[in-house]
């Protein structure tokens, strides 16, 4: 889904529908393309409690109407967990959405980077993924894969930062997680030089496996 100007949470109902209409723009754009999932942010940036409390319930009012347009194009819907502060940046969240709205299209990507941002404990190897309430086995679709410092939203190659790569390829086999893994990075100046060191990246992943 776009990023700049969206937001499916937001309390405006004017810019929240603007925001759903974009969304379902790219579902459009992924039939035609042949691709059969679309990626969403389940909502911006929060202020307080009740603020929270009134934009998951407007992020869950738009992800009904999302995921029924997406039914009727075959595209599943997958929610990312958000940077902090954010509308889906704890799973209990993202895991109350989707047990509220039971959607058989509805289900998660893991966004590493912003997991790591969000619980301070993953930066000490701990993921304790198997303690939230999820069903990841039905629900895990896509993953995105990078690394940072645990503070910052750097979008480095896995093993250049905090994330603990060797406990969570065994938490995905442990779920038998035979989807995607997309490398999520920044622009880089110098591509040749950067895209061997994304090979040799992957290298390092698949013999986790």
């Amino acid at each position: 889904m776009p990023l700049n100007g969206v937001d499916i949470s937001h309390p405006q109902q004017y810019e929240r529908v603007k925001s759903v209409r974009e969304v379902e723009k790219v579902i459009l754009m992924a039939y035609h393309l042949g691709v059969g999932l679309v990626v969403v942010h389940p909502g911006g940036k929060v202020f307080d409690f009740s603020d929270r409390e009134n934009r998951l319930k407007l992020s869950m009012e738009s992800l009904k109407e999302i995921g029924e347009f997406a039914q009727n194009w075959d595209i599943k819907i997958a929610l990312e967990n958000t940077l902090p502060d954010r509308i889906g940046d704890k799973w209990e969240e993202i895991g109350t959405i989707i047990e509220t709205l039971s959607h058989p299209g509805l289900g998660i990507c893991f966004d590493s980077g912003h997991h790591l941002l969000n619980y301070s404990e993953t930066a000490q190897g701990r993921l304790n993924l198997e303690k939230v309430p999820i069903n990841w086995q039905r629900y895990l679709w896509h993953i995105h894969v990078h690394d940072n410092d645990g503070k910052h939203d750097f979008h480095w190659l896995p093993g250049d930062g905090k994330f603990p790569w060797v406990s969570f390829i065994s938490f995905l086999k442990e779920i038998d997680y035979r989807k995607t893994l997309i490398f999520e990075l920044k622009k880089q100046n110098e591509l040749p030089y950067y895209l061997n060191k994304v090979v040799s990246a992957w290298q390092k992943l698949n013999s986790y496996l």
